[in-house]
Formats: C-alpha cells, sequence, structure tokens
C-alpha cells in the first residue's frame, strides 16, 4: 500500500494477513520487503511477474533458485543496502 500519490509517495506499508508492516518512505524498501515475502513465506509468484521478480531473485540479490535460504537472502539484502 502506498500512502500519497503515485508522483509524491509519502510511505509504503505491506498487509499481511490483517497486519499492517510498515516498510519506510523509500520504495526500494518496500519492494524488498515485498520481495522478502514472497522469498521467506516461499510463495509462488504471479505469473505474470514470475520473469521480473526472477530477474531480482538472481540478478540484483544473486539468489541460486537451487540452494537459496533465508540467511543467504538477508546477506545480500545487507550488501544492497
Amino acid at each position: 500500500m502506498c500512502q500519497g500519490t503515485a508522483e509524491q509517495p509519502v510511505s509504503f506499508s505491506l498487509i499481511v494477513e490483517d497486519e499492517v508492516i510498515y516498510c519506510g518512505t523509500q520504495c526500494s524498501n518496500a519492494f524488498q520487503n515485498l520481495f522478502a515475502v514472497f522469498f521467506v513465506f516461499q510463495l509462488t509468484y504471479p505469473p505474470m511477474l514470475v520473469p521480473f521478480y526472477r530477474f531480482f531473485e538472481e540478478g540484483i540479490f544473486q539468489i541460486s533458485p537451487n540452494n537459496a535460504s533465508t540467511t543467504d537472502y538477508l546477506r545480500m539484502l545487507g550488501r544492497c543496502n
């Protein structure tokens, strides 16, 4: 969820099982949190967005689909911030 306008967002939040998770004011932080929800809970990406998420998974976060772990993902997040 984005508060504000598309041109001037004020803050970002995720809503997971009726709980609001504040993600800050930066779009990049909000996306990292959104990606983490899919990764940590091993959720399936929306079919139309699979190539988009795979690009970030393998190209940006450098997570191998064959041996990815939560620890690997958290380690990569530390390098991206």
